[in-house]
């Protein structure tokens, strides 16, 4: 039980609680691991969702403690960052989605988000070495070419260093990445709120504009007060993936941005249970499934792009336009219609673009598979399938759900000190009378707060 504190009345002989101090943090910390942990309409990760090839390294990924949702969602973020500015799906010729996903997994230290992340970004960390390493031999040859050359010659031009990685989240370092390497980045953040609790750092609410400028491949500008330092990016494009806590989820929304749409832009994963994993060195897997990952995600970064061209666009065959309609206008339109305040409301909308991104990255793993399976190679597609639309649709109903679970975790950290200090001591096994006289509440009241947070109480174990 928390630590709590009385102020008393004496009436009749007797200290009566007046009123109670609590532990909210201890408290929704209790609530968060009862939500997490209840499997009532949780969704299983949609493994089949993946090329066959993918299964099956999440698979194995799996039997080594690496929880699927969080592998799965990271290749997924790693594919859209590769494919870059490469390829958008188009949808009416206004309507045009690029591959630009941001992904976020949540859960405790105990849960391997960090290896699990560290495996599914493993390919950015070896292009981003060869890249490193282009770049020295082309320095130290440009190094060579300065010292033969003679007095009153131009200088050979200096040798850029192209990166597809990002670690530093300020906008000046995409500014330098993105001229460097425009087809696009991939920004990897161990702890996500690093990057977010950047933002606004210069100019209060610029820095965020610029990200959701990023977020939807437009271009971002950054005015300082020192003109020289102000900018323009064109075709912005970086997708994300990083990690997260429970109880961080509400830094993560805090400045509005579960109102203002921002963090509905992401793609959440949880584990799909509780339990700690415990370490087994014995089922070791071959090396050949890591390099098989490695090399299907390299033919998405082997496309080629040049800023002075237009991204290659591609359209639904018709079979899928009708599905993706069907989809958005019954599944999707009943959410927003039922949707009970505005940010609901925001996060289906968006899951219509990000339908189409998904669809599109899928489309194009599933290219990358084949590719890599044959020597004669498979020519790009020219479409977006039925089948890489419906594999994205089981993803984006995971998706769904997982938003709508960090809808309610913040909508909990709204409720009044009295319903969380009832939910904790019905946790406990309390009974109405007993909480009434340990919190001086009546029976009725607390049965009231049963009904009108029906949803918090329904978390508690049926004994």
């Amino acid at each position: 039980m928390a630590n709590t504190k009385f102020k008393t009345l004496n009436i009749g002989g007797k200290k009566t609680p007046d009123k109670e101090e609590i532990d909210r943090d201890a408290i929704l910390e209790k609530v968060y691991s009862e939500f997490s942990s209840n499997q009532k309409n949780f969704q299983k990760f949609p493994l089949e969702a993946f090329p066959l090839p993918f299964q099956q390294i999440f698979k194995t990924a799996s039997e080594n403690n690496l929880p699927v949702p969080y592998v799965a969602t990271t290749c997924l973020i790693v594919a859209a960052g590769l494919i870059g500015n490469s390829y958008k799906i188009n949808l009416t010729n206004l309507w045009i989605e690029p591959a630009i996903l941001w992904g976020i997994i949540v859960g405790p230290s105990s849960k391997l988000k960090t290896p699990a992340m560290k495996f599914g970004t493993s390919v950015v960390y070896d292009i981003e070495k060869e890249k490193q390493e282009e770049y020295d031999e082309n320095l130290e040859y440009w190094r060579g070419e300065m010292a033969m050359k003679k007095k009153g010659e131009p200088d050979p031009p200096k040798p850029f260093r192209e990166s597809v990685y990002l670690d530093s989240a300020t906008v000046e370092a995409v500014r330098r990445r993105m001229l460097s390497y425009p087809k696009g980045l991939v920004l990897i953040k161990d702890e996500l709120m690093g990057w977010v609790g950047s933002f606004n750092q210069y100019s209060k609410g610029g820095e965020e504009q610029f990200w959701l400028s990023a977020f939807n491949n437009t271009n971002g500008s950054v005015q300082r007060n020192d003109d020289e330092k102000s900018f323009f990016v064109s075709n912005l494009c970086i997708s994300a993936i990083g990690g997260i806590q429970n109880a961080v989820l509400k830094k993560l929304a805090s400045g509005n941005r579960d109102d203002n749409g921002f963090l509905y832009r992401f793609l959440f994963a949880f584990p799909e249970d509780n339990k700690t994993p415990k370490i087994s060195l014995k089922n070791k897997p071959s090396i050949e499934f890591i390099t098989v990952y490695k090399k299907i995600l390299r033919k998405l970064h082997d496309i080629k792009y040049s800023n002075t061209e237009d991204a290659k666009q591609i359209s639904f065959t018709v079979e899928a336009e009708t599905i993706f309609e069907n989809f958005c206008n019954e599944y999707l339109h009943t959410k927003i219609v039922n949707a009970n305040d505005e940010s609901l409301d925001s996060m289906y909308s968006k899951f219509r673009g990000i339908l189409a991104r998904i669809a599109l990255v899928l489309e194009l793993l599933n290219w990358a598979s084949n590719d890599y399976a044959t020597t004669d190679g498979v020519d790009e597609p020219k479409f977006v399938t039925v089948d890489a639309l419906d594999n994205a649709i089981m993803l984006i109903k995971y998706y769904i759900m997982t938003s709508e679970k960090v809808h309610s975790i913040l909508r909990y950290e709204q409720l009044p000190d009295k319903v969380l200090r009832v939910f904790e001591l019905r946790m406990e096994g309390c009974s109405y009378r007993e909480i009434s006289r340990k919190i001086n509440i009546a029976t009725g009241t607390i049965s009231g707060y049963t009904k009108k947070y029906e949803t918090l109480f329904n978390l508690i174990p049926k004994k």
